[in-house]
């Protein structure tokens, strides 16, 4: 947790060091970005999870490729959907990695989310099993 908050606060400083010293943005749209990368990140891990666990699970398992291809979309549109000073390509490519970094903070705070979901399904197969005996 403490890596990827690391890497958070360092993805933070990293994009508004290009974006404001060498893209000579203001800090508005970075921070918009940075949101955006934030809610990328975190609904692309909650999306890909939940393919996974879908009625689709069982025909992507063993296809890495198709998984990552599909969590790349989901983060990728999102964060073009909603930071447009990425949709020019120039700072798009300045400013990828930097806002790769700063989606630790969407992991961190997914984790609390996806343990309620486990425990959630659990309580329902649970109920389940017993309605049917």
């Amino acid at each position: 947790m403490k890596l990827a908050l690391f890497n958070t606060a360092c993805g933070i400083l990293l994009v508004h060091w290009i974006g404001r010293g060498f893209l000579a943005l203001e800090p508005g749209p970075l921070w918009g970005a940075i949101l955006a990368s934030i809610a990328g990140g975190f609904l692309s891990v909650l999306a890909t999870t939940r393919l996974e666990t879908s009625f689709l699970g069982p025909s992507l398992r063993g296809a890495s490729i198709r998984i990552w291809l599909f969590h790349s979309a989901v983060y990728f549109g999102v964060l073009l959907l909603c930071a447009p000073v990425l949709r020019e390509v120039r700072t798009f490519l300045a400013l990828i990695l930097p806002l790769l970094a700063v989606t630790g903070v969407a992991i961190v705070a997914f984790g609390p989310i996806q343990d309620r979901l486990v425990a959630r399904s659990q309580r329902k197969a649970r109920e389940s099993a017993h309605s049917m005996r």
